[in-house]
């Protein structure tokens, strides 16, 4: 018994060849699409931005990896603002800033004469009669984004007392931090 094997010829071979080409590169685009870290939705950072939800563990740690995702953040944050304080410019970026002003208000940073390891973060509204901002957003450039609900404003003026080491005041205090306030 005699096995007869037909070859295919150059065209047939050709286009067998290029069918497999295209099955490995589905094989390996399904894989990495597997393999790929989930997307944030618009709706997930709308949610978070808006303060619908205040804490997202998994989003904080996208933005501070996914310089794209945070950049998006920062741009959402800007528009629904009630003011928008952007990265300040300043003659030495060794010190800590202080002050950071807009045409809306003022955000003072005072120490506690009677506690040394307490400060107060001080919100002068421009005009005393707005109505005043619910909460600070600050983003720094590293993608680090930090929330702080803000008492109502007595006469224009909002007071918080944070101890030294808050993350929100460590924040303001940097030149490269973008502050929100809501």
């Amino acid at each position: 018994m005699t096995i007869q094997i037909n070859l295919p010829d150059d065209q047939s071979m050709a286009t067998v060849q290029e069918h497999f080409a295209d099955e490995d590169n589905v094989r390996q685009t399904l894989t990495a699409m597997r393999e790929a870290e989930p997307t944030i939705a618009f709706s997930r950072l709308w949610r978070f931005a808006s303060g619908e939800v205040t804490h997202d563990a998994d989003l904080l740690t996208a933005l501070r990896h996914d310089s794209k995702l945070a950049a998006d953040v920062n741009a959402l944050l800007q528009k629904i603002s009630w003011s928008h304080l952007p990265q300040a410019a300043a003659a030495s970026t060794d010190e800590d800033l202080r002050l950071r002003e807009t045409d809306l208000c003022a955000i003072r940073i005072e120490s506690s004469r009677a506690e040394p390891d307490q400060v107060y973060v001080i919100i002068e509204l421009k005009d005393a009669e707005a109505n005043a901002p619910r909460t600070l957003i600050t983003s720094a450039a590293g993608g680090t984004l930090e929330r702080l609900e803000l008492p109502a404003a007595q006469g224009g003026v909002i007071q918080v007392l944070l101890q030294h080491d808050d993350a929100v005041l460590i924040a303001l205090r940097d030149h490269g931090t973008e502050v929100f306030l809501r």
